[in-house]
């Protein structure tokens, strides 16, 4: 169905003769999105077998005990190792190593088994990003086809923004400058807006504005000045849509009961709740989309269990997931 396809280009409506296309997919294709998945695949196989079993990043986990039983994972016996060496979304590909030499080496067989299939890794879409307690003295370089790689000290993963010490700092004010934006979009049209009721502004400001600011928090860990920073938010801008000035002495608690809303704290609970519920309730029978992993998917192994490699600095720790839970 794909040999011998042909396209055309159509610049300025002037289109171009016919020229034949030994890459790609064609466009339009029920069956294109089909042998995109299966071609990927085929490269994460082929990739694992040539990393061999322990590459990646190391993940000790047990789903026999009580999630909150901190001294589950201390019976060696009875727990159990995989190892994930990508995360893939789409056509987005993230290798993770625990060193540089592994993600050097790792550079080197997937780059050199894409281009065994005809294909090349763009570096100038490839970022590379370094979280260390110890920070290097100097700074790694990484190469991909005798390209360097440009390091980052700050990636965009799946729309979520990490950073090398993992601080929600930066997230929280992205998401609040993304929310804000979006309010302003709608603020004459849909807030200010005298001929729409309240519960309709309302409405649309949990769907919009509130989606956006609260974007991927149920994998957040957050201290109280950032639940602080998202309750500021959330309060001027209701005081906003209902015409509320400081002068008016509006309580939050009476703010939310008007506008028949809640907290942002209570909210943050109810998406934490329900995402562990759906975690905790993943059948051990659906395969994971990572190759040669036991039959549970990745959240669930991830949520019962830690790294199996590296230590914790001393002194007081930085929260995790499970903390807000």
């Amino acid at each position: 169905m794909h040999d011998g396809m042909q396209a055309r280009v159509l610049v300025g409506g002037v289109q171009s003769e016919p020229f034949s296309v030994q890459m790609g997919l064609k466009q339009g294709c029920v069956l294109a999105p089909v042998l995109f998945n299966i071609f990927l695949l085929a490269v994460a196989q082929l990739s694992h077998n040539a990393l061999g079993p322990d590459a990646g990043m190391g993940i000790r986990y047990r789903l026999d005990s009580s999630l909150f039983d901190i001294r589950r994972l201390e019976a060696y016996t009875k727990t159990l190792t995989t190892q994930v060496i990508e995360l893939q979304y789409a056509d987005d590909c993230a290798i993770m190593t625990h060193n540089r030499e592994s993600m050097q080496r790792a550079l080197d067989v997937i780059s050199g088994i894409y281009s065994s299939l005809g294909l090349q890794i763009s570096t100038q879409k490839t970022e590379i990003f370094v979280q260390s307690i110890v920070p290097p003295k100097e700074a790694p370089q990484f190469y991909s086809n005798g390209d360097l790689i440009k390091i980052v000290n700050q990636f965009k993963y799946l729309g979520s923004t990490l950073t090398p010490t993992c601080s929600l700092d930066m997230e929280i004010q992205t998401r609040i400058n993304l929310a804000s934006a979006a309010f302003g979009r709608l603020r004459t049209r849909v807030f200010l807006n005298n001929d729409l009721k309240y519960g309709t502004k309302t409405a649309v400001y949990l769907a919009v504005c509130i989606s956006t600011l609260l974007y991927a928090s149920e994998t957040w860990a957050p201290y109280k000045r950032h639940i602080q920073m998202l309750e500021n938010f959330h309060t001027r801008h209701l005081k906003r849509i209902f015409g509320i000035s400081w002068e008016d002495r509006v309580t939050r608690e009476e703010l939310y009961r008007r506008s028949n809303t809640t907290s942002i704290e209570t909210t943050l609970a109810k998406r934490h709740l329900c995402w562990l519920g759906h975690v905790i309730r993943m059948p051990d029978h659906r395969l994971p989309h990572v190759i040669r992993m036991p039959d549970h998917r990745l959240p669930r192994q991830i949520l019962h269990g830690k790294l199996s490699n590296g230590n914790r600095s001393a002194g007081g720790q930085k929260k995790e997931i499970k903390g807000p839970l």
